[in-house]
């Protein structure tokens, strides 16, 4: 028999791999996930976030809070130019801008801090959007490893030829080729025509059966026996298949859960002549993968899985392998078809694949501060929607807004995850404070500056009248 080895190759059974998440997604990920509970980790990263960024809000919202009560100053001249020049709108912002220039009126002073504040929101959002991708991923690679783990402890290891190496079981070919072959020599290991028995320990043995195109490892007491196929040209195939050992599963205290009673290999064989070893093997790992989803699987007070959006037509688990992928899948994996993987690891989460994952309260909650975010910023700058334009379109864009903006907020709601709504909600919610605080403190002060500015004009015109 001529091989063509590979060095080693770990035994695959489902297949998935550890996902991996770009800076952003580990640095969101790290602070929400550092408070016990991921809602609470989701409010005070918005906090910390919206409290970063206060000196930007600060200078925008005071701006245009004292462009505003600028304008309102300058109202009945405004008003005036409008009625002047009703029928010329570009005599107006002419006019308009001679006024400004010499009141010291600038409407850009807001633009660039507001620009700076809608990137950290966009990148925020695609942070999001990664870890929550990653966080999906992730459950499914547990419980991969949770179901992988029930074959693994079936099979015996010596620590060396066979081992187990970041939870999979790797098993060194060329070694126990050339020894089997005759070109190197083990202590451990014993050759007895097509089959090498390595020590494992001192009760246990592992046999290694070479044949035409098979090569199979077994042992004495564990209950899972692997399988390695070896192909027409030599090679070794790269996916090794696993079967199970009856007799010693007979002897482990395995048991699956059948309508609420649980069984053992016995019971459950002694059930339906049709239930082998393997399919025994396989509850106990789809067994095991489920509880792995229940207890990693993060849920906030009504919503069952915060990184599903907060909505009755959402589910905490996906239906299919293809409304996962399509969710959550990316580039590096659209070649692959885990389908049969997938049924397999969520076939104990029926419940969770049609239960609804939230009732929208999110969303309403989401359209709701959005709304009163608007009506606050609006009422705050009533003058200028009324003045900036000969015929007071701005009115009319500022009541599209009040709808527009919470209506894209509630779309975001039901698009994006349940985590994304909460930060939204937190973060509208802080800016209403920010904003009522802000332009009572831009208030204050202005009615000083204006007192100053009177007080200061009634003493040029008395020394005038001296």
């Amino acid at each position: 028999m001529s091989l063509n080895l590979f060095n080693e190759l770990p035994l695959i059974i489902t297949g998935y791999t550890m996902p991996t998440i770009g800076w952003l997604g580990k640095f969101i990920g790290w602070i929400i996930t550092a408070f016990g509970s991921i809602g609470v980790g989701i409010i005070v990263f918005t906090i910390l976030l919206k409290l970063a960024t206060f000196p930007l809000d600060f200078i925008s919202r005071s701006k245009m809070r004292k462009n505003s009560l600028k304008m309102e100053q300058m109202r009945p001249q405004l008003e005036k130019l409008q009625k002047q020049y009703a029928n010329d709108k570009a005599l107006y912002q002419q006019k308009m801008a001679a006024l400004y220039k010499k009141e010291g009126y600038s409407m850009f002073g807001a633009c660039l801090p507001t620009i700076i504040t809608l990137v950290i929101f966009i990148v925020v959002l695609s942070g999001f959007q990664n870890y929550s991708r990653f966080q999906n991923k992730e459950y499914l690679y547990h419980m991969s490893q949770s179901f992988d783990a029930v074959v693994y402890d079936g099979v015996t290891t010596d620590g060396e030829y066979l081992r187990m190496e970041d939870g999979k079981l790797v098993i060194d070919y060329n070694d126990l080729y050339e020894i089997y072959n005759g070109t190197k020599t083990s202590d451990k290991i014993v050759k007895n025509d097509d089959t090498l028995t390595i020590k494992a320990s001192d009760i246990e043995n592992i046999f290694v059966k070479y044949e035409d195109n098979l090569i199979t490892y077994s042992s004495n007491n564990g209950y899972v026996v692997v399988k390695q196929t070896i192909g027409a040209d030599g090679k070794i195939s790269e996916v090794l298949t696993y079967f199970a050992n009856e007799n010693n599963l007979k002897n482990t205290d395995l048991t699956v859960e059948i309508e609420g009673k649980k069984y053992s290999f016995v019971e459950y064989k002694a059930l339906n002549a049709e239930n082998t070893a393997e399919k025994f093997i396989e509850l106990v790992g789809q067994e095991e993968s489920a509880k792995t989803f229940k207890e990693e699987n993060q849920g906030f007070i009504w919503v069952k899985n915060i990184w599903q959006p907060d909505s009755a037509m959402s589910h905490p688990v996906s239906k299919d392998y293809a409304e996962f992928n399509k969710l959550y899948g990316d580039k590096k994996d659209s070649g692959q078809n885990f389908t049969e993987s997938y049924t397999l690891l969520t076939a104990k989460l029926d419940a969770e694949k049609g239960q609804a994952n939230g009732y929208f309260i999110l969303v309403v909650l989401n359209v709701f501060t959005a709304w009163l975010l608007q009506f606050i910023s609006g009422r705050a700058q009533k003058a200028q929607m009324e003045l900036q334009s000969v015929d007071g379109q701005g009115k009319s864009t500022q009541k599209m807004m009040m709808w527009m903006m919470p209506l894209m907020m509630g779309f975001f709601a039901i698009y994006y995850t349940a985590a994304f709504s909460l930060y939204i909600v937190i973060s509208s919610l802080y800016s209403i404070v920010s904003t009522l605080f802000i332009n009572k403190l831009v208030d204050i002060k202005f009615a000083k500056d204006v007192k100053k500015q009177e007080i200061s004009k009634d003493k040029r015109y008395r020394k005038q009248g001296e």
